[in-house]
């Protein structure tokens, strides 16, 4: 049974949680030293707001995590319902506490134990109702006050800590009124990286600590078949001349090979499966394919290491916060004098050379010696190292006035190309070129493709394609305006300021595209008017929107350029960077005039 909690919705705006209680009660180990496990108490009170409703408590457990008891209401317990996972062990434990009228009022109460403490590192002050009144208080024994820490993040203002000895124990408590749910509002920054959080660090002593406990788990002697796995290795690399083409050919093996799928389960998030077992499965999950890298790497007499790391929307890093939640993926490395390569077994469409969106600038934690790690960082790429250049060549149709026919040629590279190569391997052959004149044909309503092939790589891809496109041209009397802006789409850049103009917004990737898009004078007929020149620029982007001519003068056109290099955008200058964008739709829906020459 898969489970999940209703999306959010206008619903969700009847029901409010009066009071949210979330304690968490560290017991300390028999000999003193660490923590056995921790208890865990919530207490939820909803009330209806304007009519009766339904809210739904929930509380989620798996193989490390128990739930000791649950009520307030009939509990249904399943599996956890995540398309971006194949498998996980997560579990949730779901209430519906239906209340008939505005102002009833319900409670739901769970307990749950986390066994082992190494998985618990931080509590996040989310609900998906709005709550007036939240509190979460940590009880440390006193034996491990000088050794835990409880520490914050992106707390709201007005929010209260308070501290409290008891004898025993230590009492740290967290208050905060009125925070509201996280709404799904258009392009928000994604709630990892803005809710409030509370972390309890100590369980490990430093960064150090920590690599030691997940390169125990690595199980480095434990392969039988690591031999084959080397001689696989030695095989394919046996014509390569340099270590940098032998690190290519094994990238690109696995990448060619091995299938990803997400698996988390237990202890198993952390631990790879056997080299051996990856290679003889065909599939495997991010540590999986990081192992066989380093096993292929070392048996082709390279230095291949394994190394953890942190996507972009985690929102800690290692040496700040030395907790197993600083980081949610492994990759590999390849290490050749004092350089250090990373290899992303996952992105199965990424050059060598180049990294992948997901884990650019993140810091890592490097495999060296079993006691000690190398803490390094992952190069950034240019925003250039995804884009797009796209030139549309049109002239009018000899049947139709308003139509025109077009050769359209598109380059794609980085995310986009990526992208692109992805939904062709994932469609049936036969249905290939159906997915690419469909996607060329998206580009302007009611336009059809009569031809389109794609010459592809994973450098890049080009797409040539033959297209009729109607409503371009529209006559009126003497003169004729051509709209040679619909290849170019700003949708990228667009923020919806009518939900919640007081969020800040998250952008997609970082991106620079170009297009160029020209029109043949028909016979008859000159430039009357053309777009003037168009500059934005402000510290997300910039663009220039220019008109083109040719030296004979009977071709005139547009020339798109667009850098987007900072995705995100505080709420307080919002307005400005939507002034800035509409500023710029303007300029692109101007048209060109032509006008007979009798």
């Amino acid at each position: 049974m898969l489970m999940a909690l209703p999306r959010l919705s206008a619903s969700n705006e009847n029901v409010v949680i009066e009071n949210l209680s979330d304690t968490y009660r560290v017991i300390p180990a028999k000999d003193g030293d660490g923590i056995k496990e921790i208890k865990n108490s919530i207490k939820i009170d909803y009330r209806t707001r304007r009519t009766g409703g339904t809210a739904y408590a929930a509380a989620y457990y798996n193989d490390r995590i128990t739930i000791d008891k649950a009520s307030g209401g009939k509990a249904e317990y399943g599996m956890t319902d995540d398309d971006d996972v194949f498998y996980s062990d997560s579990k949730i434990c779901i209430m519906e506490l239906p209340m008939k009228k505005a102002g009833d009022k319900a409670t739901a109460k769970f307990e749950r134990t986390f066994k082992d403490p190494k998985y618990f590192s931080r509590t996040a002050l989310g609900e998906r109702y709005d709550v007036e009144n939240y509190t979460v208080t940590f009880i440390l024994p006193n034996s491990l006050v000088d050794r835990l820490k409880v520490v914050d993040r992106r707390m709201p203002e007005g929010f209260t800590r308070t501290v409290e000895n008891t004898g025993k124990e230590t009492v740290i408590t967290y208050n905060v009124k009125n925070l509201l749910s996280p709404d799904p509002v258009s392009r928000r920054v994604p709630v990892s990286l803005s809710i409030p959080t509370v972390y309890l660090t100590g369980e490990f002593a430093d960064y150090n600590d920590l690599y030691r406990y997940v390169h125990s788990l690595t199980r480095l002697n434990d392969d039988p078949d690591a031999q084959k796995v080397a001689e696989l290795a030695r095989e394919i690399t046996r014509d390569c001349v340099s270590d940098s083409a032998k690190i290519a050919a094994i990238y690109d093996y696995v990448h060619d090979n091995i299938r990803y799928i997400a698996v988390e389960h237990g202890i198993y998030s952390h631990m790879p499966d056997l080299p051996s077992e990856v290679l003889r499965k065909r599939f495997g999950d991010c540590k999986g394919s990081a192992g066989l890298l380093r096993a292929m790497l070392r048996g082709a007499g390279i230095d291949g290491r394994f190394v953890w790391i942190g996507t972009k929307d985690i929102p800690t890093e290692w040496t700040e916060y030395p907790v197993l939640a600083s980081g949610n993926h492994m990759i590999a490395a390849a290490i050749t004098g004092d350089s250090i390569l990373y290899l992303d077994g996952t992105a199965t469409y990424t050059p060598l050379g180049q990294i992948p969106a997901s884990i650019r600038g993140r810091q890592t934690l490097v495999e060296d010696t079993d006691d000690t790690c190398i803490v390094g960082r992952v190069p950034t790429e240019p925003a250039d190292a995804d884009g797009y250049e796209i030139a549309v060549t049109m002239a009018l149709s000899p049947e139709d006035d308003s139509t025109v026919k077009a050769d359209y040629h598109e380059e794609m590279r980085g995310f986009y190309n990526r992208a692109l190569l992805g939904a062709l391997d994932g469609t049936n052959e036969l249905k290939r070129n159906d997915l690419l004149t469909d996607y060329v044909a998206s580009n302007v309503k009611g336009s059809r493709v009569d031809n389109a092939q794609v010459d592809r790589s994973r450098e890049k891809s080009v797409i040539d394609a033959a297209m009729s496109i109607p409503n371009v041209v529209r006559t009126i009397g003497n003169d004729m305006f051509v709209n040679l802006s619909p290849f170019i789409s700003i949708g990228a850049l667009t923020v919806d300021t009518k939900d919640r103009p007081d969020v800040d917004a998250m952008l997609g990737n970082t991106f620079s595209a170009t297009v160029s898009t020209e029109f043949n004078i028909p016979g008859g007929y000159e430039a009357a008017s053309i777009p003037e020149l168009t500059e934005i620029s402000n510290q997300w982007f910039s663009a220039r929107l220019a008109p083109t001519r040719s030296d004979d003068g009977r071709r005139v056109g547009l020339r798109f350029d667009i850098t987007l290099t900072d995705n995100y955008i505080p709420a307080d200058k919002i307005s400005g960077y939507v002034a800035d964008v509409r500023r710029l739709q303007r300029a692109v829906s101007n048209q060109i005039q032509l006008s007979k020459t009798e």
